[in-house]
């Protein structure tokens, strides 16, 4: 199921950058927040409500501190299973949250 976590109370505090993973419309812009008590990193696709998320320690050490290179990591992956469940149809509900959310920037 999409986790969709309100980032409008810490909106003063993202951060964007743009990437451009294979597969998906580039450039795409990624939207993060690092929560400042749980240090836990929030990010999404600019435009979507699910939010991806990721100890802020863990994402250094994934990233060696380039997080676009993570980010394309971790939307490469998504994007296979969005295309597994395009392929059954989206037959879950939750299939097809993810699907009114991202049809638009999965090429």
């Amino acid at each position: 199921m999409p986790n969709n976590v309100d980032l409008s109370k810490v909106i003063d505090k993202i951060h964007a950058l743009e990437t451009a993973p294979n597969g998906w419309v580039n450039p795409l812009t990624i939207e993060y927040v690092v929560m400042p008590i749980s240090e836990m990193v929030n990010w999404r696709v600019k435009g979507t409500q699910h939010t991806f998320t990721i100890p802020l320690m863990r994402l250094h050490y994934l990233s060696e501190g380039n997080y676009a290179k993570h980010f394309e990591e971790v939307l490469y992956s998504f994007r296979q299973q969005y295309k597994d469940w395009e392929t059954e149809g989206f037959k879950y509900e939750w299939t097809r949250e993810y699907r009114d959310q991202f049809k638009n920037y999965i090429t």
